[in-house]
């Protein structure tokens, strides 16, 4: 590993799977070297939480555009699914159902959807069970009041 001038190299942090035990000897090593760049920087600058929290977040919130909707006019909420692409990387996710950002769930609400090109988010989270998803954020899907269906199976609102 390279350093910087009268820097120390980072600890080793023995490389987990999933799955595997943390173990005293994992999270002591992560934090040692969590402390190191905190007191040496990262490249000469110093770090700071604010500074790595924006480089977690960069990997955590990614800006994608919509490249396909399975739907251009008014529809069920729950029909309406998109392919989306990441900006300046080779990430492209299909059939995607918006889960932050979508004005209703399953299809007692009619929506316009967002169109090719809009500006959207995959958000990588981990589950309930461990496991990593990506989950969409769109932003521009709207209620199409003339189109819904209330309880009652009547058009409009």
């Amino acid at each position: 590993m390279s350093t910087q001038p009268n820097q120390t190299p980072l600890p080793a942090i023995p490389t987990v799977q999933r799955r595997d035990p943390i173990t005293a000897e994992v999270f002591n090593a992560l934090g040692a070297a969590i402390a190191q760049v905190r007191e040496q920087g990262v490249a000469g600058r110093p770090a700071d939480a604010l500074h790595a929290f924006a480089l977690l977040l960069a990997r955590m919130v990614i800006p994608c555009r919509i490249t396909t909707a399975s739907h251009n006019t008014p529809t069920a909420a729950g029909s309406v699914t998109y392919t989306v692409t990441a900006l300046g990387e080779r990430f492209e996710q299909a059939n995607m159902t918006p889960y932050y950002g979508r004005p209703s769930r399953g299809d007692d609400w009619v929506i316009h959807p967002s169109v090719v090109g809009d500006l959207c988010f995959v958000v990588r989270e981990v589950d309930s069970e461990g496991e990593p998803v990506a989950r969409l954020w769109i932003l521009r899907e709207q209620i199409a009041p003339d189109d819904c269906v209330s309880a009652g199976g009547e058009g409009g609102v």
